[in-house]
Protein backbone atom coordinates (compact mmCIF):
# COMPACT_ATOMS: atom_id res chain seq x y z
CA UNK A 1 0.00 0.00 0.00
CA UNK A 2 2.80 2.40 0.88
CA UNK A 3 4.69 1.63 -2.33
CA UNK A 4 1.52 2.10 -4.36
CA UNK A 5 0.77 5.49 -2.82
CA UNK A 6 4.39 6.65 -3.15
CA UNK A 7 4.40 5.69 -6.83
CA UNK A 8 1.33 7.83 -7.52
CA UNK A 9 2.83 11.22 -6.69
CA UNK A 10 5.59 11.39 -9.36
CA UNK A 11 3.09 10.33 -12.00
CA UNK A 12 0.49 12.91 -10.96
CA UNK A 13 3.14 15.65 -10.61
CA UNK A 14 4.19 14.97 -14.18
CA UNK A 15 0.67 15.85 -15.31
CA UNK A 16 -0.27 12.31 -16.29
CA UNK A 17 -3.96 11.62 -15.48
CA UNK A 18 -4.31 8.66 -13.16
CA UNK A 19 -7.11 7.10 -11.15
CA UNK A 20 -5.42 5.64 -8.05
CA UNK A 21 -8.66 4.05 -6.93
CA UNK A 22 -8.65 1.50 -9.74
CA UNK A 23 -5.07 0.41 -9.09
CA UNK A 24 -5.55 0.25 -5.33
CA UNK A 25 -8.90 -1.49 -5.80
CA UNK A 26 -7.39 -4.29 -7.85
CA UNK A 27 -4.72 -4.53 -5.17
CA UNK A 28 -7.53 -5.30 -2.71
CA UNK A 29 -8.88 -7.92 -5.09
CA UNK A 30 -5.44 -9.54 -5.20
CA UNK A 31 -5.30 -9.42 -1.41
CA UNK A 32 -8.75 -11.01 -1.25
CA UNK A 33 -7.77 -13.89 -3.52
CA UNK A 34 -4.50 -14.36 -1.61
CA UNK A 35 -6.37 -14.66 1.71
CA UNK A 36 -8.81 -17.18 0.32
CA UNK A 37 -6.00 -19.24 -1.21
CA UNK A 38 -3.79 -19.00 1.88
CA UNK A 39 -6.57 -20.06 4.23
CA UNK A 40 -7.32 -23.11 2.10
CA UNK A 41 -3.64 -24.10 1.75
CA UNK A 42 -2.99 -23.78 5.49
CA UNK A 43 -5.85 -26.15 6.22
CA UNK A 44 -4.42 -28.71 3.76
CA UNK A 45 -0.66 -28.33 4.29
CA UNK A 46 -0.22 -26.59 7.64
CA UNK A 47 0.97 -23.12 8.61
CA UNK A 48 4.52 -23.67 7.30
CA UNK A 49 3.21 -23.22 3.75
CA UNK A 50 2.73 -19.50 4.44
CA UNK A 51 6.48 -18.96 4.83
CA UNK A 52 7.24 -20.65 1.52
CA UNK A 53 4.55 -18.65 -0.26
CA UNK A 54 5.90 -15.45 1.28
CA UNK A 55 9.36 -16.11 -0.17
CA UNK A 56 7.92 -16.81 -3.63
CA UNK A 57 5.78 -13.66 -3.56
CA UNK A 58 8.69 -11.49 -2.41
CA UNK A 59 10.80 -12.77 -5.30
CA UNK A 60 7.99 -12.02 -7.75
CA UNK A 61 7.55 -8.56 -6.23
CA UNK A 62 11.27 -7.83 -6.60
CA UNK A 63 11.24 -8.93 -10.24
CA UNK A 64 8.26 -6.67 -10.88
CA UNK A 65 9.83 -3.67 -9.15
CA UNK A 66 13.05 -3.80 -11.16
CA UNK A 67 11.02 -3.54 -14.36
CA UNK A 68 9.42 -0.26 -13.30
CA UNK A 69 10.85 3.02 -14.67
CA UNK A 70 12.79 5.35 -12.41
CA UNK A 71 10.29 7.70 -10.80
CA UNK A 72 12.76 10.56 -11.17
CA UNK A 73 12.52 10.23 -14.94
CA UNK A 74 8.74 10.68 -14.89
CA UNK A 75 8.72 14.18 -13.52
CA UNK A 76 10.56 16.54 -11.20
CA UNK A 77 7.74 18.97 -10.54
CA UNK A 78 7.91 19.09 -6.74
CA UNK A 79 6.63 21.78 -4.44
CA UNK A 80 8.83 24.02 -2.31
CA UNK A 81 7.69 22.23 0.82
CA UNK A 82 8.62 18.82 -0.61
CA UNK A 83 12.06 20.13 -1.59
CA UNK A 84 12.59 21.54 1.90
CA UNK A 85 11.58 18.24 3.46
CA UNK A 86 13.92 16.31 1.18
CA UNK A 87 16.85 18.61 2.02
CA UNK A 88 16.54 17.97 5.75
CA UNK A 89 17.35 14.71 7.50
CA UNK A 90 16.15 16.02 10.84
CA UNK A 91 12.97 14.16 11.76
CA UNK A 92 11.98 16.68 14.42
CA UNK A 93 12.42 19.52 11.95
CA UNK A 94 10.19 17.73 9.49
CA UNK A 95 7.51 17.07 12.11
CA UNK A 96 7.54 20.69 13.28
CA UNK A 97 7.40 21.99 9.73
CA UNK A 98 4.51 19.70 8.82
CA UNK A 99 2.26 19.78 11.87
CA UNK A 100 -0.87 18.73 10.00
CA UNK A 101 0.90 15.71 8.56
CA UNK A 102 2.36 14.86 11.98
CA UNK A 103 -1.06 14.88 13.62
CA UNK A 104 -2.45 12.80 10.76
CA UNK A 105 0.39 10.25 11.12
CA UNK A 106 -0.24 9.98 14.87
CA UNK A 107 -3.96 9.51 14.31
CA UNK A 108 -3.21 6.80 11.76
CA UNK A 109 -1.11 4.90 14.31
CA UNK A 110 -3.97 4.92 16.81
CA UNK A 111 -6.51 4.02 14.14
CA UNK A 112 -4.61 1.05 12.78
CA UNK A 113 -3.59 -0.31 16.17
CA UNK A 114 -6.96 -1.94 16.80
CA UNK A 115 -7.50 -2.65 13.12
CA UNK A 116 -4.25 -4.63 12.90
CA UNK A 117 -5.04 -6.59 16.06
CA UNK A 118 -8.42 -7.69 14.71
CA UNK A 119 -6.99 -8.77 11.36
CA UNK A 120 -3.92 -10.49 12.84
CA UNK A 121 -5.80 -12.58 15.38
CA UNK A 122 -8.90 -13.22 13.29
CA UNK A 123 -8.06 -16.96 12.84
CA UNK A 124 -7.80 -17.30 16.62
CA UNK A 125 -11.12 -15.52 17.11
CA UNK A 126 -13.09 -17.66 14.66
CA UNK A 127 -11.44 -20.78 16.09
CA UNK A 128 -13.36 -20.09 19.31
CA UNK A 129 -16.55 -20.40 17.28
CA UNK A 130 -15.49 -23.79 15.94
CA UNK A 131 -14.44 -22.39 12.56
CA UNK A 132 -11.18 -23.01 10.74
CA UNK A 133 -8.48 -20.95 9.06
CA UNK A 134 -10.19 -21.39 5.70
CA UNK A 135 -13.24 -19.52 7.01
CA UNK A 136 -11.04 -16.67 8.23
CA UNK A 137 -9.38 -16.56 4.80
CA UNK A 138 -12.70 -16.41 2.98
CA UNK A 139 -14.03 -13.77 5.35
CA UNK A 140 -10.98 -11.55 4.99
CA UNK A 141 -10.93 -12.13 1.25
CA UNK A 142 -14.54 -11.11 0.75
CA UNK A 143 -14.04 -8.04 2.93
CA UNK A 144 -11.01 -7.01 0.88
CA UNK A 145 -12.95 -7.58 -2.32
CA UNK A 146 -15.66 -5.21 -1.11
CA UNK A 147 -13.05 -2.47 -0.91
CA UNK A 148 -12.90 -2.41 -4.71
CA UNK A 149 -16.32 -0.73 -4.94
CA UNK A 150 -15.60 2.59 -3.18
CA UNK A 151 -12.02 2.64 -4.48
CA UNK A 152 -13.06 2.47 -8.12
CA UNK A 153 -15.49 5.35 -7.72
CA UNK A 154 -13.45 7.40 -5.27
CA UNK A 155 -12.51 10.11 -7.78
CA UNK A 156 -16.18 10.88 -8.42
CA UNK A 157 -17.00 10.61 -4.73
CA UNK A 158 -14.23 13.01 -3.68
CA UNK A 159 -15.71 15.69 -5.94
CA UNK A 160 -18.87 15.69 -3.82
CA UNK A 161 -17.39 14.98 -0.38
CA UNK A 162 -14.00 16.32 0.71
CA UNK A 163 -11.22 13.80 1.51
CA UNK A 164 -11.06 15.21 5.05
CA UNK A 165 -14.74 14.39 5.60
CA UNK A 166 -14.25 10.94 4.08
CA UNK A 167 -11.39 10.34 6.51
CA UNK A 168 -13.75 11.11 9.36
CA UNK A 169 -16.34 8.72 7.94
CA UNK A 170 -13.74 5.97 7.59
CA UNK A 171 -12.67 6.51 11.21
CA UNK A 172 -16.25 5.97 12.35
CA UNK A 173 -16.46 2.69 10.47
CA UNK A 174 -13.11 1.59 11.88
CA UNK A 175 -14.65 2.08 15.32
CA UNK A 176 -17.77 0.15 14.31
CA UNK A 177 -15.54 -2.66 13.05
CA UNK A 178 -13.72 -2.85 16.39
CA UNK A 179 -16.94 -2.77 18.42
CA UNK A 180 -18.63 -5.48 16.35
CA UNK A 181 -15.49 -7.61 16.53
CA UNK A 182 -15.40 -7.24 20.32
CA UNK A 183 -19.06 -8.17 20.70
CA UNK A 184 -19.19 -10.97 18.09
CA UNK A 185 -20.50 -14.24 19.45
CA UNK A 186 -20.35 -16.32 16.28
CA UNK A 187 -18.93 -16.40 12.77
CA UNK A 188 -21.68 -14.15 11.45
CA UNK A 189 -20.72 -11.43 13.94
CA UNK A 190 -17.09 -11.61 12.82
CA UNK A 191 -18.19 -11.47 9.18
CA UNK A 192 -20.22 -8.31 9.86
CA UNK A 193 -17.16 -6.79 11.53
CA UNK A 194 -14.96 -7.55 8.52
CA UNK A 195 -17.56 -6.17 6.10
CA UNK A 196 -16.99 -2.71 7.62
CA UNK A 197 -13.84 -2.65 5.47
CA UNK A 198 -15.95 -1.34 2.61
CA UNK A 199 -16.22 2.08 4.26
CA UNK A 200 -13.34 1.84 6.75
CA UNK A 201 -10.05 0.89 5.09
CA UNK A 202 -11.24 1.53 1.54
CA UNK A 203 -12.10 5.17 2.21
CA UNK A 204 -9.03 5.69 4.37
CA UNK A 205 -6.57 4.28 1.84
CA UNK A 206 -7.82 6.61 -0.88
CA UNK A 207 -8.54 9.69 1.24
CA UNK A 208 -5.06 9.60 2.77
CA UNK A 209 -3.57 10.03 -0.71
CA UNK A 210 -5.68 13.07 -1.55
CA UNK A 211 -5.42 14.49 1.97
Amino acid sequence: SVMHEDAIFPVRNAGIPINPGIGRGFGSVGYALANILLGTLIVKFGSNISQKLNIVLLILLFLLLITLPDARSIGKNTTAREEAAESSDDLLFFLRSNRTFSRFALATIFLFFGHSIVNTYLPNVVAQFGLGTDFAGWMTGIAAGLELIPMMFYTQLSKKISPFTLLRISSVFFLIKLLTAATARNGLGSAVSQSMQILAYALFAMSSIYF
